[in-house]
């Protein structure tokens, strides 16, 4: 044996020996550290995570157990950051998440949250730096906040992911929070089985998940469960007797006749607005169908790895597969299978084509794919083919006959004192709302109710604070203008009443005519007269949504922008007509065509061509523009046939002045008339008029206190402060320019009588 095998033999065996004294060494430390445990007795402080230093915080993770804080002194005494410490009060054991921090007064700071419910604030408490626990084979969870997760495989694979990476150390009976998919999710443990224990009590025993832990979880059982069959059925939707009666049809036609060659709808999408009831129907085909239905949701396909989401699709066509004939629903698939040309996942949608086709080995014939979209026209338009998602069933806004079924089948089992005039009278008054809204109107009812049965008034209430979801992105006018609060201007109020009552009631007898009902008004004369408040008080009048729109809100920096963001004002007041669009000083949107024509201003002028033409329907939306240039206007645009109606508002006359006069003078007149104050006020505009009576009641107001005599009367000398302050400022040569406008396009009626 050469001399250097003998040296490396010598050296492999010191080595061994070396390892063979440390680990006696560290035995015997753990046995020390056995017998001597740690303990802090104190007493139970609850604090806000606020309290805490940044660093601090950092460590409380992301799956929330019962976190214990204790001062930086706590480490001579052998206990650890981040470390698993039981918690002893009222003789009960608690399992907690141990953090150090420096920076607390508290000898033992509890974190305040949920986990924490169960500690009074000044009880005895014990910390102890052991915590043994046991592995668990089963895990039974409770949500408590939600019950939509309870059969998704993606939420129950993330949080087991949760508890085994973090080492969470639970106890029965426990809340758990955890993040998911930007909400914090309640659960709480209700039973487990530990490996290798059988038959014995571990209520109290603290344990820890494994990856081979089973977690199950299970929706929070209320005590109106008793009995009661909470799935939803196709009696439980309100509104879309007829469109649910159809689809009803094809699709029972589907599972009688798999096997059969009748021509079958192979694909049926279902689009309509947020909060229509998409969902719910197919709730109510997982109902009526139950073995015969899959459903599948983003978050259980989608994956962040290259190939998994088409794997995951076509583990689910095949699980369809054997379940033939089979009802396979996919909710969302306009966020799955956006358009390819619109930077849509190309692999998603081609994996999804070929299952639909049936060439990926496995025949999806006996399969019916029902997806829902909210936004059709994003989906891949190979999908809408025939063959594919072929049958279209589009859900509308409901009308006001769908909309007092929605509220029958939501205050089914509600106490309350309605009748059947109230609810037409709460379904007149809530155009645009769906389904989704009218749920959330009840919901604010019976809040306000506090118990008691709810009545008309509390859902009207409730209405004036629930706005259309559709709504909720625009820029709607929540202020509220009644027609009596307009002064003057008599005929002409009648007369736009009249209209958008005959379109609203007896749009059908109109089209029946193959005339088209008067939608679109062009509003104009100088700045001041009331031509925005007019429109308010018709939109209160009729209980209208009013959507403004302006420049700003329309042009855009990149190319096509503009002519989208106008686009979308029309679909969203589509989705919640019937309702007013307002084109506020329209001439600086739709002004005069510059000489190049590629401008953007002249493709949005092209655009607003197309809806007012009619080539667009836009039924139940009234359009109104109002401008204070009429001249500086495209001429193109308002040709007479692309707005119905041309009403010039000219300066108050001498009846409405004297209204408008009697309305805000609150001070009888001293030295001078009524009608000397009217006549004094020829050419002012209705804003300068209740500006001039502002001004009367502040020199009123400034005389009184310098004579230190209350009076209550207005004198010839404030009349005539306030007319050297407020001057009219419309000019003789704009005023022609009105009545020269309004001959060309008013009829001979609305320019002699409307003003």
């Amino acid at each position: 044996m050469s001399t250097k095998t003998k040296c490396s033999e010598k050296g492999e065996k010191k080595s061994q020996k070396k390892n063979a004294r440390k680990r006696t060494k560290d035995s015997g430390n753990e046995s020390l550290n056995s017998t001597l445990q740690p303990e802090i007795t104190a007493k139970v402080v609850l604090i806000p995570k606020e309290m805490l230093q940044d660093k601090t915080l950092e460590g409380i993770s992301r799956v929330h157990s019962l976190t214990v804080c204790i001062k930086g002194l706590a480490e001579q005494k052998g206990f650890l950051n981040h470390q698993f410490v039981t918690l002893t009060t009222k003789g009960e054991t608690l399992p907690a998440h141990l953090l150090i921090d420096s920076k607390i007064k508290e000898n033992v700071a509890i974190i305040k949250d949920e986990t924490s419910k169960s500690l009074c604030e000044g009880e005895d408490v014990i910390i102890s730096s052991q915590c043994s626990r046991l592995f668990a084979e089963e895990v039974k969870l409770c949500l408590l906040n939600t019950t939509e997760l309870s059969e998704s495989a993606a939420f129950l694979a993330y949080l087991k992911e949760q508890l085994v990476n973090q080492c969470l150390v639970l106890r029965i009976g426990m809340i758990v929070i955890i993040s998911y998919l930007s909400q914090d999710i309640v659960l709480q443990v209700k039973a487990m089985k530990n490996f290798a224990i059988k038959d014995v009590d571990v209520t109290g025993v603290p344990f820890q998940c494994i990856w081979q832990t089973c977690i199950y979880v299970e929706n929070q059982k209320t005590s109106g469960d008793n009995g009661v069959n909470k799935s939803v059925c196709f009696d439980f939707i309100g509104g879309y007797k007829t469109v649910l009666q159809d689809l009803q049809e094809e699709i029972q036609l589907f599972i009688s006749n798999s096997g059969s060659k009748l021509k079958k709808a192979e694909g049926i999408l279902i689009s309509g607005p947020s909060g229509c009831g998409k969902s719910l129907i197919g709730e109510a085909l997982k109902s009526k169908y139950s073995t015969k239905f899959l459903s599948m949701q983003i978050e259980d396909v989608k994956s962040k790895f290259l190939g998994e989401t088409e794997q995951n699709l076509k583990k689910l066509f095949d699980k369809a597969v054997d379940r033939a004939p089979c009802i396979l629903f996919i909710d969302d698939i306009d966020i799955l299978c956006s358009s390819r040309d619109r930077k849509g996942s190309t692999g998603i949608v081609t994996a999804l084509l070929h299952l639909m086709d049936g060439v990926t080995g496995n025949s999806s014939r006996g399969v019916l794919v029902v997806a829902t979209a909210s936004d059709p026209k994003s989906l891949d338009a190979a999908l809408r083919r025939p063959g594919r998602l072929s049958l279209d069933v589009c859900l509308q806004a409901p009308t006001e006959v769908d909309r007092k079924d929605i509220f029958e089948k939501l205050l089914y089992r509600v106490p309350s004192d309605l009748t059947d005039s109230d609810l037409h009278i709460l379904a007149a008054s809530t155009p645009g709302y769906v389904g989704g809204d009218l749920r959330r109107v009840i919901m604010e009812a019976i809040v306000q109710a506090d118990g008691k049965a709810i009545d008309r008034e509390m859902i009207q209430t409730a209405i004036t604070a629930v706005r259309p979801a559709a709504l909720l992105a625009s820029n709607t006018v929540d202020r509220e203008v009644q027609l009596s609060d307009i002064h003057g201007y008599g005929q002409l109020k009648h007369h736009l009443q009249e209209s958008v009552n005959l379109t609203l009631c007896h749009s059908a007898i109109f089209q029946d005519c193959g005339i088209s009902p008067p939608s679109r008004f062009f509003l104009f004369g100088p700045p001041g007269c009331g031509k925005t408040s007019l429109v308010m008080a018709i939109a209160t009048k009729f209980h209208l949504n009013v959507i403004p729109v302006k420049r700003s809100t329309v042009l855009g920096k990149y190319f096509g922008e503009s002519e989208q963001n106008l686009a979308k004002v029309f679909q969203k007041a589509q989705e919640s007509s019937p309702c007013i669009i307002l084109f506020e000083n329209f001439d600086g949107l739709a002004g005069t065509k510059s000489d190049g024509g590629v401008d953007v201003e002249n493709r949005i002028i092209n655009h607003l061509k197309v809806q007012l033409d009619g080539i667009v329907r836009n039924d139940g939306v009234f359009i109104f523009a109002e401008t204070n240039r009429p001249d500086l206007v495209n001429k193109d645009l308002i040709r007479p046939g692309r707005f119905h109606e041309y009403h010039f508002i000219d300066l108050p006359d001498h009846d409405d002045r004297q209204a408008i006069l009697s309305k805000n003078l609150t001070r009888s007149l001293e030295e001078i008339s009524l009608d000397q104050l009217v006549d004094l006020t020829k050419g002012f505009t209705v804003s300068e008029i209740i500006q001039f009576c502002e001004e009367l009641r502040t020199q009123n107001r400034e005389d009184a206190a310098l004579s230190n005599l209350e009076d209550d009367t207005i004198s010839r000398a404030c009349v005539e402060d306030a007319l050297e302050t407020v001057v009219p400022n419309t000019s003789l040569k704009m005023m022609s320019r009105y009545h020269s406008f309004a001959q060309i396009y008013c009829s001979s009626g609305n320019k002699d009588t409307f003003r």
